[in-house]
Order: C-alpha cells, then sequence, then structure tokens
C-alpha cells in the first residue's frame, strides 16, 4: 500500500443523514481518515445525496450487485496503489482469479465487466490511463482463457404447452393447487398457504399469456393499463431510451382472451380503483393489484410445476425469454430477421441477431447455407450431371423391380425381410456406385 495521507480535520458535509453514515464519507482536507480505497469511492459516490433521486433505480441496483461482487479486490486497493508496478500487478491477478473461479454466465461477466470498467473504476477514482490498461489486459487474460461460449437455453413448443397447459388446470382447480410461490422460493412469504389463491393463478396465467402474444418485455406487460385491453386487442408501451414510450397494438385471439379475461373480471369486481393490470415496477405494485416480487414467484413455480427447466443461464425462470421463441417461429415460416426485428420492437437487427436467435434457430440456417453451397459446388464440378446418368443406369437395372426405389440422391430402397440369411445385391461392375446409398428398412448401409 501507498504511505496514507493525514488531512485536517473538518466539519462532515450538513447533507449527511442517518443513512448514510453507513458509509464513509470521504473528504479532501477532512477527516484523518486516511486514503480511502476504491470501494469506498464508489460507496461514498453511490451514496451522495446528489444520487438520492435514481436510488431504487435498475441502474444503481445493478451497479450495487456488481459493487459486491469484485468487493473482494476494490477493498484492498486505492487509486495510487495501482500506480506501483507489484501492487498493479497484483490487482490483476486477483482479477483473473475471480473470473477463472465464478459460477457466472460468459454473458454476466461481459456485462459485470463494462459496469466495472466504466463505472466503478470511474467514480472509484482510477485514472483514465490505468483504467485502459486494465481493460487491455483482462482482454488478454480472457483470451488467453479460450473460454468457450455456452449454449443458449431455448423453450421448445412441447415446454411451452405443457406449462400453458399445466396453468389451465392449475386455474380450474385452485383448492387442490400447490403452493407456487413456496416452489420458487422456500422462503417466500406466502410459503406457509397450502395452495394458491384463485387470484394469484388467475393473475399468472393472464399475464403469461400477455407475454406470449405481445412478444412483449416483463416490464411493458407488467405495466399495461387496464383501460388498454380490450376483447380483440391490447396496447402496450414501449420505452425508447428509457425516456420516450411508444404505443404497439396487439391482437388477442380468442383462445388467448379465455385466458386473459377471468383475471380482468376478478379485477373489476374487486379492485374497481386499480389502473393498473399487475404492477406499476419491479419494486413497486403503485396502481396495480399485485405485487412484482410474488408475480416472479409465481411465473417461477408455475413453470417449475409445469416440468420446465430454466429459461436461460443463471437457472431463471423468466417470461422475457418467450421472445427468442418468437423469433424462432417467424424464421421457420420463412420470416427475415427484420420481421422479428420489428415483433420484438428492436431499433437494429444486430440486437435481434445477438440475443434472439437461439441455436437451433442458428443451426437450421447453418444447414440452409450448407445446402445451398453444396450444390454450388455441384454445379461447377459438374457432379449433378454424373449422379443423373448414375441414377439413369440404376432406373433400367431395377426398373422390372417394383419393391426397389431409386431416389434422387442415389439411395435405394426396398422393404425390410426378416430371416437368418442375408439378403444380397448385386450391382454389375460396370456401374459405378461409389457415393451412393442403400437404404433398408434396418437401416442405413454405405
Amino acid at each position: 500500500m501507498s504511505k496514507k495521507r493525514h488531512t485536517a480535520l473538518q466539519t462532515i458535509s450538513k447533507y449527511e443523514t442517518a443513512e448514510t453514515k453507513e458509509f464513509p464519507m470521504w473528504i479532501e482536507q477532512g477527516m484523518d481518515q486516511g486514503i480511502p480505497t476504491i470501494y469506498d469511492n464508489i460507496i461514498s459516490w453511490i451514496s451522495n445525496p446528489r444520487r438520492r433521486l435514481r436510488k431504487g433505480s435498475r441502474t444503481m441496483k445493478n451497479l450495487k450487485v456488481v459493487v459486491s461482487k469484485f468487493s473482494n479486490i476494490i477493498q484492498q486497493y486505492t487509486p495510487d496503489d495501482l500506480l506501483i508496478d507489484g501492487q498493479f500487478e497484483s490487482f490483476i491477478l486477483a482479477l483473473e482469479d475471480m473470473i477463472k473461479n465464478t459460477d457466472l454466465a460468459n454473458s454476466t461477466i461481459d456485462s459485470y465487466l463494462q459496469i466495472f470498467y466504466n463505472t466503478i473504476l470511474v467514480h472509484g477514482k482510477v485514472s483514465a490511463s490505468l483504467i485502459s490498461d486494465i481493460k487491455s489486459d483482462i482482454r488478454f487474460m480472457r483470451k488467453r482463457m479460450k473460454l468457450k461460449q455456452s449454449n443458449q437455453i431455448e423453450i421448445s413448443d412441447d415446454d411451452l404447452q405443457q406449462w400453458l397447459t399445466s396453468l389451465d388446470e392449475l386455474c380450474a382447480s385452485p383448492q387442490s393447487s400447490p403452493n407456487l410461490s413456496a416452489i420458487a422460493n422456500p422462503n417466500s412469504s406466502m410459503k406457509n398457504s397450502n395452495y394458491t389463491s384463485l387470484k394469484h393463478l388467475l393473475a399468472v396465467r393472464a399475464y403469461s399469456w400477455l407475454s406470449l402474444i405481445t412478444a412483449g418485455r416483463a416490464d411493458e406487460v407488467r405495466r399495461i393499463r387496464i383501460e388498454d385491453v380490450h376483447r380483440d386487442k391490447v396496447t402496450r408501451y414501449i420505452s425508447k431510451m428509457r425516456i420516450y414510450e411508444e404505443p404497439v397494438t396487439s391482437h388477442i385471439p380468442d383462445y388467448a382472451w379465455t385466458r386473459i379475461s377471468p383475471y380482468l373480471e376478478y379485477v373489476a369486481k374487486h379492485y374497481p380503483n386499480a389502473e393498473l393490470l399487475f404492477s406499476e415496477s419491479e419494486a413497486r405494485m403503485g396502481q396495480g393489484t399485485i405485487s412484482p416480487k410474488t408475480l416472479r414467484e409465481l411465473v417461477k413455480g408455475s413453470m417449475i410445476h409445469s416440468g420446465m427447466g430454466p429459461t436461460c443461464e443463471g437457472g431463471y425462470y423468466r417470461t422475457h425469454d418467450l421472445r427468442t421463441v418468437w423469433s424462432r417461429w417467424l424464421q421457420s415460416n420463412d420470416g427475415t430477421l427484420d420481421d422479428a426485428r420489428i415483433m420484438l420492437g428492436h431499433r437494429s437487427a444486430d440486437t435481434t441477431a445477438k440475443h434472439y436467435v437461439g441455436n437451433s434457430q442458428t443451426e437450421s440456417q447453418r444447414a440452409m447455407a450448407e445446402q445451398i453451397g453444396h450444390k454450388q459446388i455441384q454445379d461447377i464440378l459438374r457432379i449433378g450431371d454424373e449422379l443423373k446418368s448414375k441414377l439413369e443406369d440404376l432406373e433400367k437395372l431395377f426398373g422390372d423391380l417394383p419393391h426397389f426405389t431409386v431416389h434422387d440422391d442415389g439411395s435405394l430402397t426396398w422393404p425390410y425381410m426378416d430371416g437368418d440369411d442375408d439378403q444380397l445385391m448385386y450391382i454389375p461392375d460396370e456401374i459405378d456406385t461409389s457415393g451412393l446409398r442403400f437404404k433398408s428398412g434396418s437401416g442405413d448401409q454405405s
């Protein structure tokens, strides 16, 4: 550690309150507390009264999570320590050890590192030149680790059918339903109930169906206003740059309305003054009808109860991942990436391709591309003409045997015959059969 500074005692800012006293208030020419660490600086920045308005925002919550992940490291170093070569090296080695041994997904680490570079180190008062060196060293270190990108988890059509059917069954017999909140969270405040109430079952089913048919983000669906839900359509609002809201109207098919309308009727009877169908935000019920925490538990519990696994890396259960299902459906029905972009409300197709194209969709597109490429190679080398000649020879040879079928790819199919004796096929030597395949009901033979 570098030598600590000693400064003259000063009066603490008048803005310090009981709430902020838990954080060190590092003041230039202030109390004799030594030099603050990177951790002290970022905590002081977070707790500053100037940021009180943003205290409960998602950005500040995410920042606090990332600070806690790196806290063991940044509590040991001051910004000046990193100016010392040996200290800088130990700082990088500590970061490398943390990244190597973390159980976080690669994509999560990527997001955490961006917050680490751009916010924690910046407001931790690390110099810009040192931050640049840290970014370069971590990037080099991660390349050296040869990390493999984990496979993206996808919700299959079978998973979806099983979950939606399970929701119908739960709503049909609420008295025999399990406690979904307890399934999702054994420490839930609602864990003591023997079953899930009808209100909560109707709410989670309506929320799930609205998420599915709109392909909306969780916060967009949660903030749907009751007055914007009609028999044949629903309007939600997409945030643009988190400042402006753009209305988007989606059609409600009959089969979805029968699952959504029971909760609307319940709300009209029991919550006549409610404005939002569910809740205002991730933290506030506001003018809504159900706690956002309870809604999250119900979604997770219902998915687990139906037999579904996590919907994304990290073991989370989210309706947000239904958006990837839409991307797959569009691609399999001749839709374009731009169609998916518009449906999902993205400004750039790059965002759609990066986050909402699943593994199965990628493999399907790759197989299609390979087929086109291989066809082009055939045309270049005139392989198609040679294969056509071979097919004509085979059709002549087996023309009198109706139970044999000659296929366009050069393969032969014949009925499988049981028995101990092998069924032999003799093909004249003058016919070149290289590259042809012979199929029977018992399997392919090459």
